[in-house]
């Protein structure tokens, strides 16, 4: 799917700068998305073979990390995802008069 079409802010340039930068971010967003599955797996699997309480303490905050990490990243992506979708001419609020710009 090519980005341009899906957004359109009626801006070129930043209908360009958007596109551009979820072209960059969708390949990134996946490799992260992966390496933080690889990474949760291997955590687990050392709480589950953690021999003492202090191994099994330190694997449980690394996984509790891991969690609050990806529930950052996936709210941060949305915010992204909503904001740009939501510009453009008769979208944004200007704060001086309080009117659409």
């Amino acid at each position: 799917m090519n980005m341009l079409m899906a957004i359109n802010t009626g801006i070129g340039w930043l209908d360009t700068l958007v596109a551009a930068v979820m072209n960059i971010i969708n390949p990134i967003l996946i490799l992260v998305a992966v390496a933080g599955i690889v990474y949760s797996i291997v955590v687990g699997v050392r709480f589950v073979k953690a021999d003492s309480k202090d191994e099994r303490e330190e694997a449980k905050q690394k996984l509790i990390s891991v969690i609050i990490g990806i529930v950052v990243t996936i709210v941060l992506i949305a915010l992204f995802y909503f904001l740009a979708f939501n510009i453009g001419p008769g979208k944004l609020i200007d704060p001086t008069n309080s009117g659409l710009i």
